[in-house]
């Protein structure tokens, strides 16, 4: 009998060990994307990391509808004000504080590989 104890046990800590860290309380509508929140410390407001891995391993405040997009927070430690850090990469690895909609835009230049050259998130070419 202890030993079935045991195994359970250890098998209940190899799942919660990897299971995501979510700070309380997240917001309705928060945390929608693939792994949009794994390893989060952050409190999280309504409508708030939406987006493929917006906010993994944030540890600051997210407010309403801040971190929208592909990585939009990675890595932050910073306090997010409402609907600021919208696009993709918008505030990753941010260490300050962002005010409210502060940090808004279209996504950044990214570097092709077929190319090897700049291009605008749209996917035109620049001349």
């Amino acid at each position: 009998m202890s030993t079935l104890i045991l195994v359970v046990t250890a098998a209940l800590s190899l799942l919660l060990a990897n299971a995501p860290a979510f700070a309380q309380p997240v917001g309705k509508g928060s945390c929608a994307g693939e792994a949009a929140c794994t390893g989060n410390t952050g409190n999280i407001k309504n409508n708030a990391c939406v987006g493929d891995f917006a906010c993994v391993d944030n540890a600051g405040a997210v407010g309403n509808g801040a971190c929208v997009l592909f990585f939009a927070c990675l890595g932050n430690t910073g306090d997010i004000k409402n609907n600021a850090c919208v696009g993709d990469q918008a505030c990753q690895s941010n260490a300050g504080a962002v005010g409210n909609g502060a940090c808004v835009g279209g996504a950044p230049a990214r570097q092709t590989r077929a190319t090897s050259r700049t291009t605008p998130a749209s996917g035109t070419r620049p001349a």
